[in-house]
C-alpha cells in the first residue's frame, strides 16, 4: 500500500512539474463539399463525381513553456473517394472506378488560454483560441491530360482507356502519378478548442477553420473538427 501511494504521489508531482509539453494522436473530420470534375475531348470523358466531407487523422505536439502563448504543431491526412466514370462510346468503353482525393497537411498554431479550471495536483481544463499558418499537398483534378502524363509510353487516349479498363495494376500507376504530382498550397487558419488533463493524460477537442484557396477547387476554405488523446510530459 505504501509503495502504491508513493507511486501515485510521484506521478502527481511529475505531472505538475513537467507539464510543459505533450504529444498525441487524433481523428479529423472536414466539413466540405467537393463538386468533382468532368473533362472531355472528342469522345473521351473522365468524370469524377462530387463527394461530401473527408475523414482522417494525425498527430499533435504542443509546447506550453513559452510565456503568454502555447505552440502547437499538427501533421494530418484526410481523404475521400470520387465515384468516377471513364467513357469512350466509340470504343464501347464505359466503366466506373473510385478515384481518391486526399490532402496531407502541416499546421503551426499559436494559441492562448481564455479560461481555465483546475483541481490541484489532479486535473485541469481550459478553453483556448488562436491561429497560425498551414501547408498542404492536395490531389490534383482528374483530367485527360493527367492520364496522358501518367502513361507516357502509351499511344494516346485510346490505348490508355483500353489499358485501364479493368486493369488494377494500370490504375495503381495512375495513383502513383497522382501522388507524385500533388498540388502545393499554403494558407492560414483560426482555431479554438478545449483541453482536459488528468494527471499526464491529455484530451483535446478542437474546431478549426482553414483559409487556403483551392484545397477544394473554387473554395477559399473549410471547417474541421478533431478529437485527440495523448500524454503531457
Amino acid at each position: 500500500m505504501k509503495i502504491l501511494l508513493k507511486k501515485i504521489i510521484y506521478l502527481l508531482f511529475i505531472s505538475q512539474i513537467f507539464a510543459i509539453a505533450g504529444f498525441g494522436l487524433y481523428g479529423d473530420n472536414d466539413f466540405l463539399s467537393h463538386n468533382g470534375n468532368t473533362d472531355s475531348e472528342n469522345y473521351f470523358t473522365i468524370k469524377s463525381n462530387p463527394f461530401n466531407n473527408t475523414y482522417g487523422g494525425g498527430f499533435y505536439i504542443y509546447i506550453d513553456a513559452i510565456p503568454f502563448i502555447d505552440l502547437e504543431i499538427n501533421g494530418e491526412t484526410a481523404l475521400n473517394l470520387h465515384e468516377s466514370i471513364f467513357s469512350a462510346p466509340n470504343l464501347n468503353i464505359d466503366f466506373e472506378g473510385k478515384l481518391p482525393w486526399a490532402r496531407t497537411s502541416l499546421y503551426l498554431t499559436a494559441r492562448k488560454k481564455i479560461v481555465g479550471l483546475s483541481v490541484p495536483f489532479l486535473a485541469k481544463a481550459r478553453l483556448f483560441a488562436g491561429g497560425g499558418m498551414n501547408m498542404h499537398r492536395v490531389t490534383p483534378e482528374y483530367t485527360l491530360d493527367l492520364l496522358l502524363d501518367a502513361y507516357p509510353d502509351e499511344n494516346g487516349l485510346e490505348d490508355i482507356f483500353d489499358l485501364i479498363n479493368g486493369d488494377t495494376e494500370a490504375l495503381k500507376t495512375l495513383g502513383s502519378h497522382v501522388k507524385d504530382n500533388m498540388n502545393s498550397i499554403t494558407g492560414i487558419h483560426l482555431q479554438t478548442g478545449l483541453q482536459a488533463k488528468l494527471l499526464m493524460l491529455d484530451m483535446f477537442l478542437n474546431a478549426r477553420y482553414t483559409l487556403a484557396k483551392d484545397i477544394i477547387p473554387g473554395r477559399i476554405g473549410f471547417p474541421s473538427l478533431w478529437l485527440g488523446i495523448g500524454i503531457g510530459i
